[in-house]
């Protein structure tokens, strides 16, 4: 279950490498903020009162708030995780922008398969955010705020080709 956040923190950063055979003990409780979790390697069946879906290798998933889940094994295979919790105030300027739906959108795809480009893309984003956690200091938050935003903006532009039925890049205009 994953503990709230650090007093004074908007944000926490976890790398997770667990067996094959690894199971949650107890649901997770998203109550106020958000998640991120990136598949590294591995699979994983995730359910929760109000869905259940399936994460592979190379997928992510956006956790809203006030959800509880759970995940279990579904292979032989052991997996790596890197997950993000956060708050609001980390993604505020964010949502003013977009707009909560469109977040809350996000988060009701539950898992997003990513094509290999993206996938690069992401996994560069996150390791960067891992590298500002480890070495956090003064600057750190207004840093990890910047690349959340590119993360999700990212990840926006990916579901919007999906949904659009173009599997390659984004055109661009000339």
């Amino acid at each position: 279950m994953p503990l709230p956040l650090k007093p004074g923190y908007h944000f926490h950063l976890d790398r997770t490498t667990r067996p094959a055979y690894y199971e949650m003990s107890a649901a997770e409780a998203y109550t106020d903020f958000y998640g991120i979790s990136y598949m590294v390697s591995g699979d994983r069946l995730i359910y929760s009162p109000e869905f259940t879906t399936i994460a592979k290798a190379g997928d992510i998933v956006f956790i809203p708030k006030n959800v509880y889940r759970r995940t279990t094994y579904i292979s032989h295979a052991p997996y790596e995780r890197i997950l993000i919790k956060f708050t609001d105030f980390m993604i505020e300027d964010l949502i003013a922008l977009i707009g909560q739906k469109t977040y809350d959108d996000l988060c009701k795809e539950h898992v997003i398969h990513l094509n290999d480009e993206i996938k690069e893309t992401v996994y560069a984003l996150l390791s960067e955010m891992e590298q500002e956690w480890n070495c956090y200091g003064e600057y750190s938050e207004l840093l990890l705020k910047g690349i959340l935003h590119k993360l999700i903006i990212t990840c926006l532009k990916e579901q919007k080709i999906i949904r659009s039925g173009h599997l390659g890049s984004e055109q661009k205009h000339t």
